[in-house]
Parts: C-alpha cells; sequence; structure tokens
C-alpha cells in the first residue's frame, strides 16, 4: 500500500502521541517483524507486558487516527 505526504504525516502524527515503549514495541513487531517473546527478551520484560503495550498502542493509534481523519 502506497501512503501520500499527508497519509505519512497523519500516521507520524498519531505515532508521536504514543509512549516511547508502545513506539519501539511497534516498530520491532511490524517494521522488523519480529514475535512478542523476542520484542520482550530485548527489552526484559514479560510477553504478556509486550503484548499488552502492543494492544494499547494499537488502540491509541486507532484512536489518533480517527479523530484526525
Amino acid at each position: 500500500m502506497i501512503y501520500n505526504s499527508f497519509e505519512n504525516e497523519k500516521i507520524i502524527d498519531a505515532m508521536l502521541h504514543l509512549t516511547r515503549s508502545e513506539r519501539i514495541i511497534l516498530a520491532f513487531h511490524i517494521i522488523a517483524e519480529m514475535r512478542l517473546a523476542e520484542i520482550a527478551f530485548l527489552l526484559d520484560t514479560s510477553v504478556e507486558c509486550t503484548y499488552t503495550h502492543k494492544s494499547n498502542a494499537l488502540r491509541k493509534l486507532k484512536a489518533e487516527l480517527e479523530n484526525i481523519s
């Protein structure tokens, strides 16, 4: 899927509303295609905590993008 620059800006702005750890987890999971267990190991946390952060981040990101549209 190709995004235009306006859509890219909306996504970046929405990402900035996430916490640093949420952004890191999403980047590892979505961009680097890492499994949650691998991310949890790197961040020295539990898989459950990593999953919770990922879920919260996706929920926040969705809400931010809906508010911007």
